[in-house]
């Protein structure tokens, strides 16, 4: 749990470019391995999704919700 803080709050010192480039690097090979090809609108779409699932189960666990 400390470290999700810790996560939380050096991702706020971000710039969104630096933001973007890490959701890309993070899951962009993953949504790759899925079978999108990169750089295309499912692609992105598979990429935000994924990103958006890791911010709800962080959102959940600071909340108590496992």
């Amino acid at each position: 749990m400390r470290y999700l803080w810790l996560f939380v709050l050096l991702s706020g010192c971000a710039t969104p470019q630096e933001r973007a480039a890490d959701v890309l690097a993070t899951f962009g090979p993953y949504c790759e391995s899925l079978g999108y090809t990169k750089d295309t609108d499912p692609w992105r779409q598979c990429v935000q999704m994924e990103d958006a699932a890791v911010g709800m189960r962080a959102y959940e666990m600071m909340r108590g919700r496992h």
